[in-house]
């Protein structure tokens, strides 16, 4: 059977749920430094003494090389037993040029235990799927982009920090977060959209006045739904896991681009829908989801969705809440 891409799998997630969550935590037992030497360092792979001579350290150290095969890319990288050396001498030897850089070796562990987030015991659609299984059989080789169309996300939300897509082009300082100094007036990425650090804000329907922001696209994608109906979307698909706080999204790891195209009231025209769909398939977005529908068949709708089928993403929408056999 060929193996499933990240895209199909994470398909199945909204269906039944299989992802493999990684994490990263310092090691209780014995910590070891990873140590990068520089590439014009010409040392002997078979001993440790000429990398301790070379460091200005003891011979006794304990260092073993990461791999012995030279010409690779981690054939540069040594483990130190961190019993033997300190961060300031590593510092000191970075500082000199001995060395290019050094962490401490982490371990990798997969959730197999319930979350600490505070709701997660309310979220019945984790025990429906058997998320917690099914986490175990996924593990993404590359970060996801999730198109979520709806009415916008809150991106101040502390249990989206690090779930939601930046553009990185138009992030100017790189702090993963909107600015007064990225708002600089420009398309510094010349994709036809200035400023858009967040994703986008297509609202434009005159038709349906309210309170809210329902004219004049811009780059401020903020929900203004009552209860915050897109907010609530990204918070299933990628709320942060494991952090005490909220709850549990299905799928950590990937990022949500937040494509706000409703009103306040939950209004979503066709054309900025459509925007939006352009919009994600011309920025990296690998899934749409569309929590949204209506009744009416729209060929100028399917037009947009045969557009991003086309390109090879994978749209999801709503079946509706209705609770009856009408098509939705």
């Amino acid at each position: 059977m060929p193996a499933k891409s990240p895209t199909r799998i994470i398909l199945l997630i909204f269906c039944s749920i299989y992802i493999l969550l990684p994490l990263s935590i310092s090691l209780a037992g014995s910590p070891q430094y990873l140590v990068k030497l520089p590439d014009r360092t010409a040392l002997n792979k078979s001993g440790t003494h000429s990398v301790a001579r070379y460091l200005g350290l003891p011979n006794t150290l304990n260092i073993s090389a990461v791999t012995r095969t030279s010409g690779i890319i981690l054939s540069n990288w040594y483990l130190i037993a961190a019993d033997q050396i300190t961060e300031d001498q590593l510092a000191a030897l970075q500082s000199a040029g001995k060395i290019q850089n050094f962490q401490e070796n982490h371990a990798l562990r997969v959730l197999d235990s319930p979350p600490n987030d505070e709701l997660y015991d309310q979220q019945w659609y984790h025990q429906t799927v058997n998320a917690l299984e099914a986490w175990k059989y996924y593990q993404p080789k590359e970060k996801i982009i999730i198109a979520v169309i709806d009415t916008g996300i809150d991106y101040l939300h502390p249990d989206l920090d690090g779930s939601l897509w930046v553009n990185s082009a138009e992030d100017l300082n790189g702090n993963g977060k909107m600015d007064p100094g990225d708002n600089n007036g420009l398309d510094d990425d010349n994709n036809g959209y200035k400023d858009d650090v967040w994703g986008w804000d297509f609202t434009d329907a005159p038709g349906y006045r309210d309170l809210g922001d329902y004219l004049v696209p811009d780059n401020d994608p903020m929900d203004e739904y009552f209860n915050g109906h897109g907010t609530q979307i990204a918070g299933i698909i990628a709320a942060q896991s494991d952090n005490g706080i909220g709850i549990s999204g299905l799928v950590p790891g990937v990022e949500i681009m937040n494509l706000r195209a409703g009103t306040a009231q939950g209004y979503l025209e066709e054309d900025d829908v459509a925007r939006a769909i352009i919009y994600a398939v011309e920025n990296g977005a690998r899934i749409i989801n569309m929590s949204f529908g209506d009744l009416v068949v729209s060929p100028f709708l399917e037009d947009a969705i045969h557009f991003a089928y086309s390109k090879g993403l994978v749209l999801i929408a709503s079946a509706g809440n209705s609770g009856t056999n009408v098509i939705h």
